[in-house]
């Protein structure tokens, strides 16, 4: 890649992150539901609403799905 488009680039991630539309992953410390507890700035933040895995109604961990899913 050429300096000059690395340097664009560059610069419009800079201002993405001083606009604060800037996105960082927050890692999911607990079971896969509708609400997880994630670690954000290294402290774990309980009860955030999980809508971006296939398991956001947390049905994964029931019990009665899982009997089920195993018959």
């Amino acid at each position: 890649m050429s300096e000059s488009y690395l340097s664009h680039i560059n610069k419009n991630l800079v201002e993405i992150r001083q606009s604060g539309l800037w996105k960082s992953e927050r890692e999911i410390v607990s079971a896969q539901a509708g609400r997880v507890s994630v670690m954000e700035n290294q402290q774990t933040r309980d009860g955030v609403v999980n809508l971006c895995a296939n398991n956001y109604l947390g049905l994964a961990d029931n019990p009665s799905l899982i009997s089920i899913a195993k018959q």
